[in-house]
């Protein structure tokens, strides 16, 4: 058995993922599900299995077409909002992924923001060997945008800050669908902004702050991930546990948790889309950044990103999707829907409970899948708080 076609994905790969024993015959359905196992890969545009004549023997030779833009792979990406009192942000985005970077499978991920983040990161994945459920992966980057300071939802104080990172993990593929990672990170923040003071003999004086801290974590990852589509689902589902200890150089060591999962359930043109987000970190003191941040799109709609800060976070969302079309206008799929969202952060455990505190959101939108990626274009209300208008486009 050979393979031809080749010149970037390992020919040992393709056999592999092949799974046709050599010295057996094999059946026509075994050759297409071969074929259909080479082509779920994502490397080829076209696969084929013919028989050929090797001296006196008859083998099998797959003939894979690479595509013609790999193993360079690039994604485009667009978010824009604007509250109703005119205060909006926009980002692009643009992700760049390099496959096979050697017969194990090596991966070179990067990402560049512009607009209301500007930022580039970098990562290489690594498998220890072909196929192997062993992994490591190292990356590092760099963050420049404004961050804001909330009281009941509105900006009160706004920053500029500066973020350096680096990542290193060692991880183990527990299933198709599963994963475990240690990680270890390392933060370096640099806060700037500008007060205006009142003095009674010289009038307004602006005084500019700097704020600078470094942030030292280690912790563990579980994902499971069954989800048919990251970001418009149809079925499966999504769960993520992680925990985790930081320290900062302001600060004592603190330990966190964090568990995430979404969910999607299809009934003929109907998907419900619940989530569930629950955070706590032991210790809600010290001069750093607070350890978990909500607000935006599907997490209290109306808000801006990252209007919630604290050590303690709960949210609870019910999203509805509803297939309005499978025309080829925007691509395979159309849909209409809404969602019902409450939740908040604390930095304490509130005297009254949780649910005293909690507040309530919801959003009515339209998505569509592209050729760009999934669209979103939507309206998002908290009570009490702001309304918002966003535009999603593509995700790298």
């Amino acid at each position: 058995m050979t393979v031809s076609g080749l010149s970037v994905v390992p020919a040992k790969a393709v056999l592999e993922a092949a799974g046709l024993k050599v010295g057996e015959s094999a059946k026509p359905e075994d050759i297409q599900a071969a074929i259909g196992r080479v082509q779920e890969m994502g490397d080829f545009e076209r696969v084929s299995v013919r028989n050929v004549r090797q001296g006196d023997d008859f083998g099998l030779l797959i003939d894979a077409k690479e595509k013609f833009w790999g193993p360079n792979y690039l994604r485009l990406g667009l978010d824009a909002s604007i509250d109703l009192a005119g205060e909006g942000s926009v980002s692009f985005r643009l992700g760049h992924l390099r496959t096979w970077l050697n017969e194990a499978g090596g991966q070179w991920r990067n990402r560049l923001d512009l607009g209301r983040i500007n930022g580039l990161s970098t990562e290489l994945h690594q498998p220890m060997w072909l196929n192997s459920p062993l992994f490591a992966s190292a990356g590092a980057g760099v963050l420049s945008y404004k961050k804001s300071l909330y009281l009941n939802g509105k900006a009160v104080l706004t920053g500029d800050l500066k973020e350096h990172r680096a990542v290193l993990e060692l991880g183990a593929e527990l299933s198709k669908q599963s994963e475990l990672r240690l990680g270890a990170s390392r933060k370096v923040f640099r806060a700037t902004t500008s007060l205006n003071i009142a003095d009674p003999l010289e009038g307004i004086l602006v005084k500019d702050l700097t704020l600078g801290f470094t942030e030292n974590e280690v912790y563990a990852r579980f994902l499971s991930d069954s989800l048919d589509n990251a970001f418009l689902p149809s079925s499966g589902q999504r769960l993520m546990v992680q925990l985790g200890r930081s320290q900062t150089d302001r600060d004592p060591a603190d330990s966190k948790i964090e568990l995430r999962w979404t969910g999607a359930y299809t009934f003929n043109n109907h998907t419900l889309w619940p989530a569930l987000r629950l955070a706590k970190a032991r210790s809600s003191e010290g001069d750093g950044a607070s350890p978990f941040e909500m607000g935006g799109f599907l997490e209290l709609s109306g808000l801006p990103n990252g209007a919630l800060t604290g050590s303690r976070l709960g949210l609870l969302r019910l999203a509805y999707l509803n297939r309005v079309s499978t025309l080829d206008l925007f691509g395979r799929r159309l849909l209409l829907g809404g969602s019902l969202e409450v939740g908040n952060t604390w930095e304490t455990r509130p005297a009254n409970g949780y649910a005293k505190d909690l507040l309530t959101a919801g959003s009515l939108f339209a998505a569509a899948e592209t050729p760009l990626g999934p669209l979103f274009m939507g309206l998002g209300r908290t009570a009490g708080r702001s309304t918002t208008v966003y535009l999603f486009l593509g995700q790298p």
